[in-house]
């Protein structure tokens, strides 16, 4: 636990065509001066949304997001709602 850090949070719906929207997260500690950033593109369909995302950690080896086991994450994601 810190006892200071900054969360950033943006989402932008329709940003580029319809139904597309992006989101990013940010966090940094100020304790150890690591931190992670997080970004979403993310298309809605009517019952189905698709997205790709991407998350990084940053910092030493014993800080709070630089001890994380993965420092890049990539994923895409489909999703149905029934």
């Amino acid at each position: 636990m810190t006892r200071r850090s900054l969360f950033v949070y943006a989402s932008m719906p329709d940003v580029f065509v319809q139904h597309l929207a992006l989101s990013a997260m940010g966090r940094y500690n100020f304790d150890d001066h690591s931190y992670f950033t997080w970004l979403d593109a993310r298309y809605h369909w009517p019952r189905t949304d698709v997205a790709v995302q991407w998350q990084s950690n940053h910092g030493s080896a014993r800080s709070v997001y630089g001890a994380q086991a993965q420092s890049e994450i990539v994923q895409a994601i489909a999703t149905c709602f029934f």
